[in-house]
């Protein structure tokens, strides 16, 4: 028989001595992951799925001013004082697992409010299941009053910028144009319009009139250098041929300079194509070779062009004193650096930093005369300056002077998928049955029944860019149509905001052009009904409106805001910062070159068929520059302008390769002698038709036009 011995009890000591230390290690460790937590500067919560609080550290005690015990099981949700994008911050954890930096707005039990950044991460359990939501949220409130404070004093910068610009444009009007009509009188007075002058009279008035003309000049210039220096200029970036460009200035200072300087473009011809600005480079251009001709007094002038890297800008070859403005920090690397020299007398070292100075000329320490205003280096500067580069010089007294500018190499953007107009958006509302109110009728409520039946109907090329343009002047709503299908996009028009929303309802837009002041809904109002609706919240909206809309169109979720006037440089930025500005090429490009504003507008009226783009040159010389950079169709040219005139430009265009097989066609006021047209056929390469003002109406024109585009 078998006996029973009881245990001595030792292993039962053992064993709850072992659990003792276990638990009162497993004490210690929660005591100190619950310090680690309470220590934390954020304040701290965890929640089930339904967002509902498991747990809380004393930092959210103190944010919420609610106590632990009336926190622990309430809807996390009432800590916020929006509510429904406190459950949308649980939903994307859950979702997305985790969520970084979203903004909440924190309404302690006081009524106080506290601005955090909520982060939140999925809270797991051993089994890996979810168990609920750990967030943390940082109070960012003296973040987001500093953030505020510099958005203001930004604000209030661009707004003192904007105010001197309007300013400038102010005394432009009121300044320059008074002063042009007393020199109109002077001149008249010169001319003998009310009687014969004695020697003294006409010596007096001669010398006042030179003297206006030279004041007249320096107030342009020095109001164009206070427009340049608010930085409020625009560039338009493109490939351009360095070599062309610089052949092409060449040609234009040759047809006006000092016949007895010598004009070499040396080299250049490696650099290629290059991304630049044309109209103010060739302006810089300009400046440096007509100051390179005054100063060689007939020497020789040589223009050079080449690539070099960011290390090199600023420095100079040979033996002579230079100096060169501090390049501004940019990211760019590689630099298009172009030399003017000339083979005058030189500049002392001493001067050299001062010749970019406006108004310095008379101080610098030389034996030539200049007849410039003494701004045309600080406008290189300046220019130089807002393409991100930067200039200098290198000279000596009695060994010449070389100018030289350098322009950074930027990455133009891809060219956008092409977009095709073929239904004219006037016809295709006729066709909804919408009432088009006349210019001086009162606006009339949309027909909304009428406007949805077109509507359903109306029929979108395939493959094209629908932009809506919300204007009720047909005047302003024409010009940005025009300026659309130049674009390439297929355009209708709504006259009011109840007109635009059924429109964007049934119709696939990609943009909206949008005027504040409509009847009946306004801007706002549509803007906000707009975004209220989750299909059509997408579509981009450029706001046109006066300078006082500005920041009220941007507050209120605009993609861009265009200050009336409409501008087509402005639009065509705009929708390049959006990304859509098709392709233009399957429109043809007429390049219009006249001084008379009224002959060019007359012009543009008989070609608004979206097969057109128009573009105009008020002198022969802006002419050449716009042919180079645009390459167009078709030139259309006045014969008689005064200064570099009809036949000169057509010369200067026949100097490039890529300008002298343009069709031309010559407008002139009177018939063509047969001096004129031995002229206009002498060079077979270069297609140039007359036409005399008797024959120059639309038909006459339209069809003129039509035979040389072929």
């Amino acid at each position: 028989m078998n006996s029973f011995h009881p245990s001595d009890g030792s292993d039962t000591t053992a064993s709850s001595l072992s659990v003792e230390m276990l638990n009162e290690r497993l004490h210690d460790q929660q005591f100190y992951t619950r310090s680690l937590i309470e220590s934390n500067i954020d304040a701290l919560m965890t929640t089930d799925t339904q967002g509902v609080i498991t747990d809380v550290n004393q930092q959210m005690v103190v944010l919420t001013g609610r106590t632990r015990d009336e926190l622990i099981g309430a809807p996390s949700r009432n800590l916020f004082t929006d509510p429904t994008r406190a459950d949308t911050a649980i939903a994307r954890v859950l979702n997305e697992e985790r969520i970084k930096d979203y903004e909440l707005t924190v309404r302690a039990f006081d009524g106080s409010e506290t601005v955090v950044s909520y982060n939140a991460a999925i809270l797991r359990d051993r089994e890996r299941n979810v168990h609920g939501v750990f967030a943390a949220g940082r109070d960012v409130t003296e973040h987001k009053r500093l953030e505020r404070a510099l958005l203001e004093k930004t604000f209030r910068m661009e707004k003192a910028n904007i105010a001197r610009a309007e300013f400038l444009a102010r005394a432009q009007r009121h300044v320059l144009t008074p002063f042009e009509s007393m020199i109109s009188s002077s001149r008249a007075l010169q001319h003998g319009a009310d009687g014969a002058l004695n020697e003294a009279q006409r010596q007096r008035i001669d010398g006042i009139c030179t003297e206006s003309d030279r004041l007249l000049a320096l107030l342009t210039e020095l109001i164009r250098v206070s427009t340049v220096e608010t930085g409020t200029v625009e560039f338009s970036y493109e490939a351009v041929d360095v070599h062309s460009l610089l052949l092409a200035n060449v040609a234009l200072v040759e047809n006006t300079g000092d016949p007895a300087v010598s004009v070499v473009v040396d080299g250049a011809t490696d650099v290629g194509a290059f991304p630049l600005d044309v109209t103010y480079t060739a302006q810089i251009l300009g400046v440096l070779l007509n100051n390179a001709i005054v100063a060689s007094t007939g020497g020789t002038v040589t223009v050079q062009a080449r690539t070099v890297p960011r290390n090199a800008v600023g420095e100079f070859n040979g033996h002579r004193p230079h100096w060169s403005m501090p390049l501004p920090s940019s990211r760019y690397t590689e630099f298009l650096e172009i030399y003017v020299a000339d083979s005058g007398v030189g500049i002392a070292e001493n001067d050299l930093p001062t010749v970019f100075l406006p108004l310095r000329h008379d101080e610098i320490d030389s034996d030539w005369e200049s007849d410039g205003h003494g701004v045309g280096l600080t406008m290189v500067r300046l220019l130089a300056g807002l393409h991100d580069g930067t200039v200098g010089v290198a000279a000596a007294p009695g060994e010449g002077a070389t100018f030289a500018v350098w322009l950074p190499r930027r990455d133009l953007p891809a060219a956008p998928v092409r977009t095709t107009a073929t239904v004219n958006n006037q016809s295709a509302l006729s066709e909804t049955g919408t009432p088009q109110a006349g210019p001086t009728e009162s606006p009339k409520p949309p027909d909304l029944q009428g406007l949805a039946v077109g509507v359903a109907g109306l029929s979108v090329p395939s493959g094209t860019s629908t932009a809506l343009v919300v204007e009720d002047d047909p005047k302003a709503a024409k010009l940005v149509r025009l300026l659309l299908e130049a674009e390439g996009f297929h355009v209708l028009v709504a006259g009011s905001g109840e007109e635009a929303l059924e429109l964007a309802r049934r119709v696939p837009l990609r943009l909206i052009t949008l005027d504040v002041q409509l009847p009946g809904m306004n801007g706002w109002k549509f803007l906000l009904q707009l975004h209220e609706t989750p299909a059509l919240a997408a579509i981009p909206v450029v706001v046109i409106a006066g300078l006082a809309d500005v920041s009220l169109a941007l507050n209120r979720g605009a993609a861009a805001v265009l200050e009336k006037p409409l501008q087509r440089t402005e639009l065509h930025k705009s929708l390049t910062l959006l990304g859509m500005n098709p392709d233009r090429s399957h429109t043809r490009c007429i390049l219009i070159v006249d001084e008379d504003r009224e002959t060019v507008d007359e012009v543009t009226s008989y070609l608004e068929q979206p097969a057109y783009r128009i573009e105009s040159s008020a002198t022969g010389a802006d002419a050449v520059t716009d042919a180079l950079k645009l390459t167009p169709d078709l030139i259309l040219i006045n014969l008689m302008m005064e200064q570099l005139g009809g036949f000169t430009t057509i010369r200067a265009l026949q100097q490039h390769v890529s300008t002298q097989c343009i069709p031309v066609v010559l407008l002139s006021a009177g018939q063509i002698t047969d001096e004129e047209q031995n002229t206009i056929d002498s060079d077979p390469g270069q297609p140039v038709v007359a036409m005399t003002r008797p024959d120059f109406n639309r038909e006459a024109l339209l069809a003129e036009i039509r035979r040389a585009l072929g």
